[in-house]
């Protein structure tokens, strides 16, 4: 929405989950809440680098990409992290079914739907993050601050990355300094399918919970039917790619779109 990318989703989801297996001795709660907090400052961080210095997002976060990967390996001594046997227990209470549908996670990832949701169509941090990916020279120009909604749009980035890191950590029961590479494209394909403009400052919270939940459904049936992981890869990297291609023809100010429309009145004028 702010016309920025955080490609450090998924290194950031791994530190978060080596962080919350370290804080376990706290409890589920403040190990969960640690991590959290931890990588929504970082993310923070990032977006105060980006608009303050004019940094590329794309650069940037592929550097915290590669970085924090290496930072998570350190704090898990190079190999998996298991949870303590004593705290399983409180990891069966993550994995509880809520109101006979919902798990803890669930819920909570219900919760952050909403709330970013109403954050978005309510708040003026949220016009704000669409002013700025709409048109940035001109959201300026009208008094919009030019680094409040990169840093805000970032800090949220870090707060689901790391929610969803810290939270896998408790349901895997061990933290994986490697994992979770799959998470950024998973995210931008949903994001996608769900409406989001590749240019910003277009898209809502409640259409990008539909392209969730339309790729979730679609690796449920893959996963169903037996497939090999490397057909889900494919399936899903297929899918961005056609979700792009539409984004790209559709979009007025896109190149693309700009060619066909032009051959398009040039068949038109002939067959006139």
């Amino acid at each position: 929405l702010a016309g920025e990318l955080d490609l450090a989703a998924g290194s950031n989801a791994a530190v978060a989950a080596v962080v919350a297996v370290r804080l376990a001795e706290s409890g589920v709660v403040w190990s969960i809440v640690g991590a959290t907090v931890i990588i929504t400052l970082f993310g923070a961080l990032q977006g105060f680098c980006i608009a303050r210095f004019n940094v590329s997002s794309l650069m940037l976060t592929l550097a915290s990409l590669i970085g924090m990967r290496g930072v998570a390996f350190v704090l898990a001594g190079g190999t998996t992290l298991p949870l303590a046997v004593e705290h399983f227990e409180d990891a069966d209470a993550v994995v509880a079914t809520r109101f006979q549908v919902f798990t803890t996670a669930s819920l909570l990832a219900v919760v952050m739907f909403v709330m970013v949701g109403a954050l978005l169509q309510w708040h003026r941090w949220g016009r704000e993050i669409y002013a700025v990916g709409g048109e940035r020279v001109a959201a300026k120009a009208a008094g919009v601050p030019p680094t409040r909604p990169l840093v805000v749009a970032f800090a949220i980035s870090g707060l689901c990355s790391g929610l969803a890191g810290a939270l896998s950590a408790w349901i895997q029961v061990a933290a994986v300094p490697g994992g979770y590479e799959s998470v950024l494209l998973a995210a931008a394909t949903a994001v996608l399918v769900g409406g989001l403009a590749l240019t910003g400052g277009r898209g809502s919270v409640g259409h990008i919970f539909l392209g969730v939940v339309v790729m979730q459904l679609l690796t449920i049936y893959l996963t169903s039917i037996g497939s090999a992981i490397y057909v889900q890869f494919i399936t899903t990297g297929a899918t961005l790619a056609i979700v792009l291609t539409v984004d790209l023809l559709i979009s007025p100010d896109s190149p693309a779109h700009q060619y066909f429309r032009r051959l398009l009145s040039r068949r038109t004028s002939a067959t006139a």
